[in-house]
Parts: C-alpha cells; sequence; structure tokens
C-alpha cells in the first residue's frame, strides 16, 4: 500500500485528483492538506511515500517548501504554471502536472512513480554485499567492485579491482549468490557483470578493463540477449 498526501490551496484540484487516486486500490491517501503548515504536520506524524504538491502556495512556493523538508517522500508536482518545470526537476520530483489534470496523464505520473520505486529497489540489491567463504574464513564482497569470476578446478577465484579472493565453491553456487540482474556466465569458467561488458562477438567478451573473457557456444545466445537489452 502506498501512502500519499495532497497539498493544495485550490478545493476543485484537491478534489480532482482524489478522484483519480481513488481508481487506485493500493494508493491510500492519507490527507488532503490545504496548507503547507498542514503537510508538514502530516509527514511528522505518519510515513508518507508520496506527495502531490501545488507550485504556487500563498505563503510559499513548492519548490521552497521542497528546500525545507528533510526526508520527504517521492514528489509530483502539481500546476497551471509551464514556467516552472525546468526548475521543478532540479529538485528530483517524479513528474510534473499542469491542470486540469486528465486522468491519463495522472496515470502516467503514477506510472514514472512505481518505475522509480522498482529502480531504487533494484539499486539496492544489485549494491547489497554478499557474503562468501573462503576456508575458515568469510568475506564481504561488494557486487559493484567484482570485475569477473573464473573457475580454478575445485576453487572459483574472484578478480576485484584491488584484490583477489579464492573460494573453495562451484561456479553455480557463486552465481546463485550474485544478484541475478548483474551477473551472468559466458563460459563454463567464467562470470562477468553485465554493466562492465564493453563488446561482444561470436567467441569473446571485452570488459571495459580491457580483459577479454571467452563465450562457450552453449552461452553465446543468452550472453547476445543480454547485451542487447
Amino acid at each position: 500500500m502506498i501512502n500519499c498526501i495532497v497539498v493544495d490551496d485550490e478545493p476543485y484540484a484537491i478534489e480532482l485528483l482524489s478522484k483519480h487516486i481513488a481508481a487506485y486500490e493500493h494508493i491510500n491517501l492519507v490527507s488532503k492538506c490545504r496548507n503547507i503548515r498542514e503537510a508538514v504536520s502530516v509527514l511528522q506524524s505518519k510515513q508518507i511515500d508520496l506527495m502531490f504538491l501545488d507550485v504556487r502556495m500563498p505563503d510559499v512556493t513548492g519548490m521552497e517548501f521542497l528546500e525545507s523538508v528533510s526526508n520527504r517522500p517521492k514528489v509530483i508536482l502539481t500546476t497551471a504554471y509551464r514556467e516552472y518545470a525546468i526548475e521543478a526537476y532540479e529538485y528530483g520530483v517524479i513528474d510534473y502536472l499542469l491542470k486540469p489534470i486528465s486522468f491519463i496523464r495522472f496515470a502516467k505520473a503514477i506510472n514514472r512513480f512505481q518505475e522509480n520505486i522498482t529502480n531504487a529497489k533494484t539499486t539496492n540489491n544489485l549494491l547489497a554485499p554478499v557474503v562468501l567463504r573462503s576456508g575458515s574464513d568469510y568475506h564481504k564482497l561488494i557486487p559493484e567492485h567484482i570485475e569477473y569470476i573464473k573457475s580454478a578446478k575445485e576453487y572459483v577465484s574472484i578478480v576485484c579491482k584491488e584484490t583477489k579472493l579464492l573460494v573453495r565453491s562451484s561456479m553455480s553456487s557463486i552465481l546463485q549468490q550474485l544478484p541475478e540482474a548483474a551477473f551472468i556466465q559466458t563460459h563454463k569458467s567464467y562470470i562477468v557483470p553485465i554493466n562492465k561488458i564493453q563488446s561482444i562477438s561470436s567467441s569473446e567478451v571485452l570488459l571495459v578493463n580491457g580483459e577479454r573473457i571467452p563465450i562457450g557456444r552453449s552461452y553465446l545466445d543468452d550472453v547476445r540477449k543480454v547485451f542487447s537489452n
């Protein structure tokens, strides 16, 4: 469930947004705030995920309000004025809706919000450390730091920028512990980070660090598919 608030001094604008929000079962309208003071009170007492904020308010502009709020929720600005658009995006808002707001345009803004949340979760997962065992020791690795992984008989060598870790494990076991969306096996003996692939041929992958990694015939289609996306 997504908790949101509407901050606007125009009753008609509030009711129109409320109607649009009601079409989404997973979005809960926590409060309709007629001024900044009411909005501050709600933000301090409730967990709010999304704020629909009017740009022109009686005492302060929406952008001035954003500058004063710490740990603010995601923001979609609403206004009848186009001239604030460029400035608005400098504040990291999700979208900028011009009044009167049609439901189709509102739906696009909600989609952007949901994509933003999904991307943020994916990024967090990719950056989350993994813990690998090497003998009696345990090592915490940030997946982003891995250059490539190479099997060496019953061991796996994990090559990072400044270090190399030798782990007694199988390639399949290592691959299962890594973020699925971030790594691909190119060969029975190699795993590489997808975002570090610079180019591919029918027989090898060129990484951005200059390393050339072989591509096994049975892995080629998967590597091409990932690289083209």
